[in-house]
């Protein structure tokens, strides 16, 4: 990963996700990314983004998710429905694997999925069918605090190769190792998955 790439960071209408997506925000400026925060409001919002997402070497999704089994896994986003002139309504937008793989249009780079339960082949294999080198999420729940540890220790790692005085390229992989070794809380680092383009293994 090279400086200054675009980075979109797709975050759901709840107060949590639009302080983590400040957060992160700041932490991939300071690793020089030209960042872009789109925030998915409506469900025609979200339906656009994921389905026409903006050329990015990173793109980062902020939502919630549930279910141990990929039978009952979904992706949860809270957005607002216009109700009349002055009103709206909030509700949650809930995809699952079957809608997921609906609904995600051509990508490049990698996706990186914060929410719970998210780390399923279920939900990478419409992603790296999409054209994402890499999809990368948790397999079960995991602490706000860990996800940002591993994030940054993830793109600090990608950028070795241009700012190490002696640089050597890293793969996706060697970076993702090393964040998951970013702390040993049971609901840390350690729960996030990597599914490769090609070969969607964990």
């Amino acid at each position: 990963m090279q400086y200054c790439q675009p980075v979109s960071i797709a975050y759901t209408l709840s107060p949590d996700s639009y302080r983590a997506a400040i957060a992160y925000r700041a932490m991939l400026e300071y690793y020089s990314h030209r960042v872009t925060l789109v925030q998915l409001d409506t469900e025609e919002t979200a339906l656009s983004f994921f389905n026409r997402p903006p050329p990015a070497a990173l793109t980062l999704l902020l939502c919630h998710g549930w279910g141990e089994s990929e039978a009952d896994a979904v992706l949860s986003l809270d957005v607002q429905r216009q109700i009349n002139r002055v009103e709206y309504q909030t509700l949650q937008m809930n995809l699952t694997p079957a809608r997921w793989g609906e609904i995600v249009g051509q990508g490049i780079g990698i996706f990186l999925n914060t929410a719970c339960w998210s780390g399923k082949l279920a939900f990478a294999r419409p992603v790296l069918a999409a054209g994402y080198e890499a999809y990368v999420a948790p397999e079960k729940t995991s602490d706000g605090c860990s996800q940002y540890q591993f994030v940054a220790a993830f793109v600090g790692t990608l950028l070795h190769e241009a700012r190490d005085w002696g640089a050597y390229p890293v793969s996706t992989r060697q970076a993702f190792e090393r964040a998951s070794r970013a702390d040993d809380f049971w609901d840390g680092a350690a729960g996030f998955r990597l599914f490769e383009k090609d070969r969607s293994k964990t």
